[in-house]
């Protein structure tokens, strides 16, 4: 049930140049006030929103504002507005120091702090970042699939990237591991069944035909 008492004060709103004057029944809402904010705002920018009881909503007034990333200045940006990104890929040297973040504009830093496990094993404080290596292989030119290794050199393991191999005059061709063309040390069962079934000897070819 509503409250049946009576109050005696003005019902004030926020800045005080709108009221009720009393008696009011208790519970009555305090009145709505059609003038603007009186708050100064930490921008330095007048109040463009009405009275209000709490906190000030952000500053709407547009200005020149750089992105979280530090890449561009953007027109035309809320003053208030905190996460401004561009979308642009982020760019900046991962903690391994050998692979730029691929991530879209974000605040920094680009990868989490290392546990005291990952910072004692790693080399010269560097720290996998978890990308892929990329680094090209000595033997075929292929990439590196292994995760990010900054202190150890690539695994010694076989190219499984696909590739065609064909016979010497071009008529019998088939696609298999690039490994299985003779770039790695020993081919295994399967490869060497695929080279017996044909007439020649093979010469390796990307798989784009050259």
């Amino acid at each position: 049930l509503p409250c049946r008492e009576t109050i005696f004060n003005d019902l004030s709103c926020a800045c005080g140049r709108s009221s009720i004057p009393p008696p009011q029944p208790c519970g009555t809402p305090t009145p709505s006030c059609p003038h603007q904010c009186i708050v100064p705002q930490p921008c330095g920018h007048p109040a463009s929103h009405q009275c209000h009881f709490g906190d000030c909503p952000p500053c709407v007034v547009p200005v020149m504002r750089e992105c979280v990333g530090g890449h561009v200045m953007l027109r035309n940006i809320p003053c208030g507005s905190k996460d401004i990104r561009c979308n642009q890929p982020c760019g900046k040297n991962r903690q391994c120091g050998l692979h730029a973040c691929a991530r879209p504009c974000h605040p920094s830093p680009c990868d989490p702090s290392p546990t005291n496990g990952e910072a004692s094993s790693s080399s010269g404080g560097k720290v996998s970042c978890g990308q892929l290596c990329g680094v090209p292989r000595r033997e075929c030119k292929h990439t590196c699939n292994a995760p990010c290794h900054p202190s150890s050199p690539c695994p010694d393991v076989r190219c499984e990237h696909r590739a065609t191999i064909t016979c010497s005059c071009g008529r019998i061709s088939t696609t298999v591991p690039c490994s299985a063309g003779g770039a790695y040390n020993g081919d295994s069962t399967f490869d060497i069944s695929v080279i017996q079934q044909l007439p020649m000897p093979l010469q390796p070819v990307e798989s784009n035909g050259k």
